[in-house]
């Protein structure tokens, strides 16, 4: 049976030369949409980023500084003041060698690019590697209370629910809180895409923002 991948990433490989060897290089994948509305947590899931056993802060940790410590080149898609900046990262996620996009999606982010966001696909056998792809040892992971790809679907929703349902076979969740003081709002969103009975892609973007301008 053919695979059924989210949209994000089937646009990716429909745009690889069949080709063995390394591929042209890549701009970062458009990201999974809320547009049909997500299934609300109560509690604010954990989540854990780690890339060549460098750990990620969310909206922290930039861009810059995972290049100087793994390398890379950072992609951009879009024109400047709307772009989406990212780094690609070929690694060991568990039991798949897979693809992770760190992403820097804010447009008023400045010069330095706070990564807000990062999606998880696992590559497919005999799949051309972009050539701005770097590859990494060390502990990769993109994980979502300890789930992460090739999780069972049934644990999925088990923790958080069966999720909203998004265009491209993304499941949507989202966590909404304020975020100490400061008049801050926190809000996460989390798009699972499944495969058959497991997880096969995971996005988490994040978006701290004063409190109306992401109501």
């Amino acid at each position: 049976m053919t695979r059924s991948f989210p949209a994000a990433w089937l646009c990716l490989l429909l745009s690889a030369p069949v080709l063995a060897g390394q591929a042209p290089s890549v701009v970062p994948p458009t990201t999974p949409s809320a547009a049909n509305g997500t299934l609300r947590l109560l509690t604010r899931p954990n989540v854990e980023i780690t890339v060549g056993g460098v750990r990620i802060e969310i909206e922290k940790t930039t861009l810059e500084q995972i290049q100087k410590t793994l390398g890379g080149t950072i992609a951009q898609r879009g024109p400047e003041d709307e772009a989406t900046f990212g780094l690609c990262y070929l690694a060991r996620m568990g039991d798949r060698h897979a693809r992770l996009w760190l992403l820097s999606e804010q447009d008023n982010a400045g010069k330095d690019h706070p990564i807000d966001s990062a999606l998880a696909a696992p590559e497919q056998e005999g799949e051309p590697v972009p050539s701005n792809c770097v590859e990494v040892k060390g502990p990769t992971s993109l994980k979502l209370n300890d789930a992460s790809i090739g999780t069972p679907m049934s644990d999925i929703e088990a923790k958080l629910g069966k999720g909203r349902k998004q265009k491209g076979g993304w499941l949507g969740y989202n966590y909404h809180a304020r975020a100490g003081s400061g008049g801050l709002t926190q809000f996460l969103f989390i798009a699972i895409g499944p495969y058959r009975d497991a997880v096969s892609d995971i996005y988490i973007g994040q978006t701290t923002a004063q409190v109306g301008d992401d109501d």
